[in-house]
């Protein structure tokens, strides 16, 4: 049975920054990942630490692209402070307690600006390919196929559509409504896996679709 003690070790955080913390939404991956940094400084009163993607892991329980995406998330709210010292491979991370630059996470997450990807391009192979935007080209031979398919983003931690896609659900059945339903189809993948989903669900446009029209719901709530 757990059992814990203060005295085996304690967390010393600003009563002003808990507060803060209490006021702003993290998404679940994005709050796990971000409660191992807090331990991993403030719980050895540091003010930051270098800690790995496998050390995220490890300690979450997240596989690694979750992790690069819960990272991610954390770096667009403003609320965390990653660091890559100079001729080493390692980063670090911190809290960033000046809570009036967090930002709220959009439903809709952004690519990372161009900044961004400056500060964190060489901290990690890994973490950088999967965070900086893809280029949308083919290869072949001499030639190369520009794509001219829209980019899907993440709503939430696992649905994605394109603009245009989260744009045509709002219009037809109204902002209230499509954000339900992309929670609903998240908290779905997030049960039986994205692996497994994945399998089941091709286009989570459609998917959404095909739900709502099961619920019969055909036009936007009577009060939008």
């Amino acid at each position: 049975m757990s059992n814990p003690q203060v005295e085996n070790g304690y967390l010393q955080i600003a009563n002003e920054l808990y507060e803060a913390l209490a006021r702003i939404r993290i998404p679940g991956e994005a709050r796990q990942v971000f409660d191992v940094i807090v331990r991993r400084t403030y719980g050895w009163g540091k003010k930051t630490d270098i800690i790995s993607l496998s050390t995220f892991s490890k300690l979450t329980g997240l596989p690694r692209p979750n992790v690069v995406r819960a990272i991610k998330k954390l770096i667009i709210i403003n609320i965390i402070t990653v660091i890559k010292k100079d001729n080493t491979s390692s980063v670090s991370y911190g809290v960033q307690k000046h809570y009036e630059e967090w930002k709220v996470l959009s439903k809709k997450i952004p690519l990372l600006s161009k900044t961004i990807i400056g500060v964190i391009q060489s901290d990690n192979k890994v973490l950088s390919k999967a965070i900086t935007a893809p280029i949308h080209s083919i290869g072949i031979g001499s030639k190369t196929i520009k794509e001219n398919k829209e980019k899907k983003e993440h709503f939430l931690d696992y649905v994605l559509l394109t603009s245009t896609e989260h744009q045509k659900l709002i219009k037809r059945f109204g902002k209230s409504y499509t954000e339900d339903y992309i929670e609903r189809l998240n908290n779905y993948i997030g049960r039986i896996g994205v692996k497994t989903a994945d399998k089941k669900n091709k286009s989570h446009y459609h998917t959404i679709l095909s739900w709502l029209r099961k619920d019969n719901i055909t036009r936007p709530k009577w009060d939008e």
